[in-house]
């Protein structure tokens, strides 16, 4: 009997025993469980952050939005790259209305872009002429105020515009043409 019991009693110490190993195993897979999850956390909180940022972002170029962002204003309109906002210069008001131009500026061709995607069937080929040519003005006052940096006329937005201008002086000469 006493053999009897013995096994029992290393039974128990057995099952004892294994269910000791598994709640350390299960205590090692939870302590992975919180280093994830505290390694998530930070994350989230650093794209909270980051989602905060563009939200500021995004309302310092809304035109309703009471106020404009400094920091966004230069990001925008490249000012950075202008002499447009002089930290020495005495005329705050001037640099007042170039960042709310320069605001106004990319916000209207956010505004034109948006409305050129959701409306493709709307605009043709003449469509696109004159608001190329609305944006050309703008850049073109934009840099006339030092607003964004001049550009070459071999560059950017005015190599294109050039570009585009003669294609458009031949459709309208060839649609003269078939008249």
């Amino acid at each position: 009997m006493s053999s009897a019991a013995d096994q029992q009693q290393l039974n128990i110490l057995q099952k004892a025993m294994e269910k000791h190993m598994k709640v350390e195993q299960m205590e090692e897979e939870n302590d992975k469980i919180r280093q994830q999850i505290q390694t998530r956390q930070e994350t989230f909180e650093r794209l909270n952050q980051l989602s905060l940022a563009a939200a500021t972002l995004l309302g310092s170029v809304d035109s309703s939005a009471p106020v404009t962002e400094m920091s966004s204003a230069k990001c925008l309109s490249k000012l950075e790259e202008s002499d447009a906002v002089n930290g020495e210069n005495d005329h705050f008001e001037d640099d007042q209305v170039k960042i709310i131009v320069g605001k106004y500026i990319n916000h209207l061709l956010s505004k034109l872009v948006d409305f050129a995607e959701r409306n493709p069937e709307q605009i043709d080929i003449f469509g696109m002429q004159e608001i190329e040519d609305e944006m050309s003005q703008l850049y073109i006052f934009g840099e006339d105020k030092k607003i964004i940096p001049t550009t070459k006329p071999t560059e950017g937005w005015k190599q294109s515009a050039a570009v585009h201008h003669q294609l458009f002086e031949k459709l309208h000469s060839y649609i003269e043409d078939n008249k």
